[in-house]
């Protein structure tokens, strides 16, 4: 058979002492091959005589469009028609199942209304981000970020690469799985001090669902005598006292979980009250697993009568269309928005503080 000349090289190679000059030198020969089966319950023994070839078909580049191949062989032809080469190379999904029968360079067409359209995008026709990328903020403010990690020594090496994370001052995480006694080494941040863990005493070697980190950017103020760290079953938070341009602000991360009810949370947070100050600058952050969707009036009032502060998350904070991550803070100016997160059920929930003032 006549195929392509870079098929059958072995077998070409292999027989060519059969070629003579009245054979063309880039056909290949194709042997017949037995195959043998079982047939019915009898299981009778049939044997077939074929020769090794496989169907094929082909289509105009054109009517290819949409395919994925597994395999394809391109004949790019001779006529300049734009995208044609684009479409007719994208229908695989590796360089290494494509192959190449005709390619004219000199034919590759862009069209000059796609041309302008791309212009468009990049100079005009924009979107805009729903929040406030962190690496994009003045110096001046005040970033903080809350998230639930579900295992942040899992997913440390995403985090480490995210520009809205090592960007911030304070990185407040829920659910670490950090277990108690376990070395911080090799959760690191450049710029950022040690971690501030705070594990369940007993969990050694447990990687269940506890755990609290803190991190703190070098240039931040802040004495570790202002750490405060409280760990049970039903609630975690540090509480710790930074400086930011010269001005003192609390702040508490906290992780309730989700069977601790209103009460129980009440006997566990007022704790807090021995370690700060409600007078002063407050920022609380965290994961409340109490569900603003569904009202929790007094869950709201205990937060603005104890701590007289305002809960600022307005926006589903969950891949589950629930708000369970919140802001509360009794300074005027602080902003709380929401960013999406690939990595955990719960979104990235961003604090920002211009405090230049």
């Amino acid at each position: 058979m006549k195929i392509n000349k870079d098929v059958g090289l072995k077998y070409r190679h292999k027989y060519k002492h059969w070629y003579s000059d009245r054979i063309n030198p880039l056909w290949t020969p194709v042997f017949q091959t037995n195959r043998t089966f079982s047939y019915g319950r009898s299981h009778d023994r049939i044997q077939r005589i074929q020769y090794p070839l496989k169907p094929s078909a082909a289509k105009t580049i054109n009517r290819a469009q949409g395919y994925t191949l597994p395999k394809v062989v391109i004949h790019t032809g001779y006529r300049k028609v734009a995208h044609l080469h684009y479409v007719a190379l994208s229908r695989a999904k590796k360089l290494s199942d494509i192959q190449i029968l005709h390619f004219d360079e000199s034919k590759i067409k862009i069209s000059e209304e796609v041309s302008e359209e791309m212009k468009r995008f990049q100079n005009s026709a924009m979107l805009e981000l729903n929040y406030s990328p962190l690496y994009t903020l003045p110096e001046t403010c005040l970033k903080i970020i809350f998230q639930n990690a579900q295992s942040l020594h899992k997913h440390f090496p995403k985090l480490k690469n995210d520009e809205n994370f090592i960007n911030a001052d304070v990185l407040c995480f829920a659910q670490t799985r950090f277990f108690d006694g376990e070395s911080m080494d090799k959760y690191t941040l450049d710029n950022f001090y040690e971690p501030i863990p705070c594990s369940r005493p007993g969990t050694i070697g447990d990687r269940s669902s506890h755990g609290h980190a803190v991190y703190l950017k070098e240039e931040t103020c802040f004495s570790s005598e202002s750490v405060q760290k409280y760990s049970t079953v039903n609630l975690e938070f540090i509480a710790l006292e930074i400086g930011k341009n010269h001005q003192p602000i609390q702040i508490v991360s906290v992780y309730k979980a989700p069977k601790c009810n209103l009460d129980a949370f009440k006997q566990h947070f007022l704790n807090v009250l021995d370690y700060i100050d409600i007078t002063m600058p407050l920022i609380i952050v965290g994961d409340f697993n109490f569900n603003m969707f569904d009202g929790h009036p007094q869950f709201i009032e205990f937060m603005k009568t104890t701590f007289h502060c305002k809960q600022l998350v307005h926006e589903v904070t969950t891949k589950f269309k629930t708000q369970l991550d919140l802001v509360f803070s009794n300074i005027q100016d602080v902003k709380a928005e929401v960013i999406f997160c690939p990595w955990s059920d719960h979104y990235t929930i961003s604090v920002i503080y211009d405090n230049k003032a």
